[in-house]
């Protein structure tokens, strides 16, 4: 939605399809409004055609006879359709939504169509050291189902443009949080998930020592979904950055041991490292 909107404030002839899951024009057509509201501005995507679908469905959930002419136009695909769920569920949701998701994509999209595919840093999974733009495999593990799935999308992708590298752009974004100066988000996923358990506990056991298995010293790289947004459209607006992968992550990842000390000066509750001596308190 982030890069969505830059993209129209930036293009004002822009022509631009968008697939929403929804069950009809309307409901997509009112999906779009809500989202104009966030950023100020409910018309901000009226000029937006919203075209009902699912990324899980074959022809993406749309008729054929509608989904045949709009793949005659479309020029450039931008994928983002995933979710950052870390685990599969019962439908596997995880698995089907980022891998089977993008293959659907890719077969909806005419050879010729530019793509623009939204990975993550984290296909790096377990590697040690350097992981330059150009790596992919190499050999590392994958520390949950989310990495595992974005590792085997972005593989589709590639082999999909292996005979014309210069038709993908591949993004690869660290930890996307709110925007920069106001925090604001449309998604309380990951990170805010732990900040609300931590809310939880402080409202239930007041000020208390938590025991974590986490080294201080390990990071976290987190980046405002707005720059992601803006940098994204850089590379879009410039036909000479294409077929390229950029990390788009933050220079100054954050300590693991400023955000024990920032959760004690917010929620008032000590996190520390966990030692074999150390007996559970009752929040652990």
């Amino acid at each position: 939605a982030y890069f969505l909107a830059e993209l129209l404030k930036r293009n004002p002839d822009i022509r631009i399809s968008a697939l929403i899951r929804a069950g009809s024009p309307a409901h997509a057509r009112t999906r779009l409004r809500h989202l104009g509201r966030h950023f100020g501005c409910a018309s901000l995507f009226d000029r937006v055609e919203p075209v009902p679908g699912d990324l899980l469905n074959p022809h993406l959930g749309m008729d054929p006879s509608a989904a045949t002419p709009l793949r005659a136009t479309v020029t450039d695909i931008l994928h983002c359709g995933a979710t950052v769920a870390f685990r599969n569920d019962a439908d596997q949701i995880t698995t089907r939504t980022n891998r089977d998701g993008t293959l659907n994509i890719l077969r909806f999209g005419a050879p010729a169509t530019r793509f623009f595919h939204v990975s993550t840093a984290y296909v790096s999974g377990d590697w040690h050291g350097d992981f330059p733009e150009t790596a992919l495999d190499l050999g590392q593990r994958h520390q949950n189902d989310y990495e595992t799935s974005k590792f085997l999308a972005e593989q589709s992708v590639r082999a999909r443009f292996a005979g014309d590298p210069s038709q993908l752009t591949v993004f690869r974004p660290s930890i996307v949080l709110g925007e920069y100066e106001s925090g604001r988000t449309l998604q309380f996923g990951t990170f805010y998930e732990v900040m609300a358990m931590l809310q939880v506990i402080r409202h239930r056991f007041g000020r208390t020592l938590l025991t974590l298995e986490q080294d201080e010293a390990a990071i976290q790289n987190f980046i405002p979904v707005d720059h992601v947004a803006a940098q994204m459209n850089e590379v879009f607006a410039n036909p000479a950055a294409w077929g390229k992968t950029y990390h788009l992550v933050n220079t100054q990842p954050t300590a693991m041991g400023d955000l024990m000390r920032l959760s004690h000066d917010y929620f008032g509750m000590e996190i520390r490292k966990r030692h074999p001596t150390d007996r559970r308190s009752p929040a652990t």
